[in-house]
């Protein structure tokens, strides 16, 4: 199944079902590139083929995520899966931005398999890294501080208006379908 931001809320139910009944999981990642910097050579060992990929593929965007949830069927006596490919690409909300870089030949791979960029581009799931979010979290914080009067509220500037609306409207309709948090 595709999971975009269009069905994103659908999906979710049905990838949390699919992980409990699982027996294993297997995940898979598709990036704009893998390598910035020395290439892999055949003389490298396992464990440095994985460095060099792991830290060059850290420049690159994450822009799909595959999972497959195995399970054993008893009565087909085989077993059986369900897959989930989420598109994902970071949002582009000022102070967001991140930078698209590409390798070519990794673009190329991906048309070739049949990528659908213009999926990717209309509806990818819009996600953050970590260090950005906790970035963010402390940066607002210090601005909560400074805007902050003896009644406990936070005045937000005119400029930042429209920026914490969309965001506010991207995480109450996006990141957060169940809304748990009313």
């Amino acid at each position: 199944m595709e999971v975009t931001r269009k069905n994103f809320n659908e999906a979710l139910p049905l990838v949390g079902a699919s992980i409990k009944k699982a027996d294993f999981l297997v995940i898979d990642a598709e990036f704009t590139g893998l390598i910035n910097g020395r290439d892999v050579s055949i003389f490298d060992s396992p464990q440095e083929y994985y460095a060099t990929l792991y830290n060059g593929s850290t420049e690159f965007l994450l822009i799909q995520y595959g999972l497959c949830a195995f399970y054993w069927d008893e009565k087909e006596r085989k077993y059986m899966n369900d897959a989930y490919n989420f598109y994902l690409f970071p949002g582009s909300q000022r102070g967001l931005e991140k930078m698209f870089l590409c390798q070519s030949s990794s673009l190329d791979f991906l048309a070739t398999q049949g990528f659908d960029f213009n999926k990717l581009f209309r509806e990818g799931i819009s996600y953050m890294t970590e260090p950005l979010e906790t970035r963010l979290r402390e940066s607002l914080l210090e601005k909560q501080k400074l805007y902050s009067n003896d009644k406990g509220t936070v005045l937000i500037p005119d400029e930042n208006k429209q920026q914490i609306e969309e965001i506010w409207y991207e995480f109450l309709y996006i990141v957060n379908p169940a809304k748990d948090f009313l």
